[in-house]
């Protein structure tokens, strides 16, 4: 009779010999790296088409901000064809027709709207937004960056202090798109995991469209 030590040994050493599973336990230990692995470049592709998508956006929406009425109604006057841009009013001790960046005019704050709604850096609750014309910015925004909601986008007009005072309101209009969460699993790993904000900004022409 063999004894039980005996057996056990034995039956240990065949299983040590048994290379039938290797495949399996092969498998196992690469699948989760190797599904990991994929699902870091579809999602850094996602990412990456995401912000070429979205930085055309801003752009084609930045061009159609620089040349049309402000979406901000404090930065436009009434007249009989619509509302045009203001005109910049002479500064204290400045001239008519004289250059803003030589103090000639008085200067303006830094105004939005974000989502159709007032966004300003100093407006003390007054600024409004025109939805309608917000809505135009938005459109083109979305032409490329289709995901995105109104909330996420922002139209700002800062004073430059470019033209002559008694001329039309010359800004620099951005237009932003704002960061957000990174997609699918990857941002499960930090709630801090973001693509960034996106932006363009041009110089105003003619704002009477």
């Amino acid at each position: 009779m063999t004894p039980p030590r005996t057996n056990i040994l034995q039956r240990l050493r065949a299983f040590g010999k048994d290379d039938s599973g290797n495949a399996a336990v092969e498998y196992s230990i690469i699948f989760l790296p190797l599904v990991f692995f994929v699902l870091f470049i579809f999602e850094m592709s996602l990412a990456y088409h995401w912000i070429i998508s979205a930085q055309k956006g801003v752009e084609r929406g930045a061009r159609q901000a620089s040349v049309m009425v402000p979406v901000v109604n404090e930065l436009t006057r009434p007249t009989g064809l619509g509302p045009r841009v203001i005109t910049r009013d002479v500064a204290n001790g400045g001239d008519l027709g004289g250059a803003c960046y030589l103090s000639h005019c008085t200067p303006l704050p830094v105004v939005g709207c974000s989502g159709g709604t007032r966004l300003s850096e100093n407006d003390g609750g007054g600024i409004t937004c025109d939805a309608a014309r917000f809505q135009d910015v938005f459109q083109e925004v979305k032409l490329f960056a289709s995901e995105v909601e109104p909330e996420d986008v922002t139209v700002i007009y800062e004073d430059l202090e470019l033209g002559y005072a008694g001329e039309p309101y010359v800004a620099l209009v951005t237009v932003q798109i704002r960061a957000r969460a990174f997609p699918l699993a990857l941002g499960l790993f930090s709630s801090d995991t973001q693509l960034p904000a996106v932006s363009a900004s041009l110089v105003t022409e003619e704002l009477v469209n």
